[in-house]
Parts: structure tokens; C-alpha cells; sequence
């Protein structure tokens, strides 16, 4: 884990942003089925939410980028390597 120092620095998050927009571009990019674009709705998996009780998506990893609400790349691969990507 990084020192509050460097997390804080304002250059570190915006590269730190640069580079997980970059990553989700390219993310994109490669799921051109778009499976992994959006989060899944009641109408196409309805007992989803019963079983997956955090899902994630790329819509959500793009929302959560632009708000700075991740604050380490070990957050953002977390949420990538999640078992609830869907």
C-alpha cells in the first residue's frame, strides 16, 4: 500500500486516473460484444441480484474512475478481477 502522501498528491491522482481511463478504453475496446459494458438487469438475468450481491461493470468502473473514488491500482484490479464482473 502507498504512503498517504503520494495517494493524496495531486499529480499521482490524476495520473493514477489517466491511466485506469486509459485501461477501461481498451477494456472496452476488447469486449466488443459489449457483455461487459453495463450492469446486468432484471429483465435479462432476473435472479442475478440474489446471487451476485456486488456486481460490476465497466460502466461502473468508469463512473467510479471519473469520480477519483479509487485511490490505488489495487482497488481498480480488485474490481477487475472480481468474480462479479458481469
Amino acid at each position: 500500500m502507498l504512503p498517504n502522501l503520494i495517494i493524496n498528491d495531486p499529480k499521482f491522482r490524476e495520473t493514477l486516473q489517466k491511466v485506469l481511463s486509459d485501461a477501461i478504453a481498451l477494456m472496452k475496446k476488447i469486449d466488443q460484444e459489449k457483455v461487459f459494458h453495463y450492469p446486468v438487469t432484471y429483465e435479462e438475468a432476473p435472479e442475478y441480484s440474489t446471487i451476485i450481491v456486488e456486481p460490476m461493470c465497466l460502466s461502473i468502473m468508469e463512473e467510479k474512475v471519473m469520480d477519483s473514488l479509487y485511490k490505488t491500482i489495487e482497488e481498480f484490479t480488485s474490481d477487475v478481477s472480481s468474480k462479479h464482473v458481469a
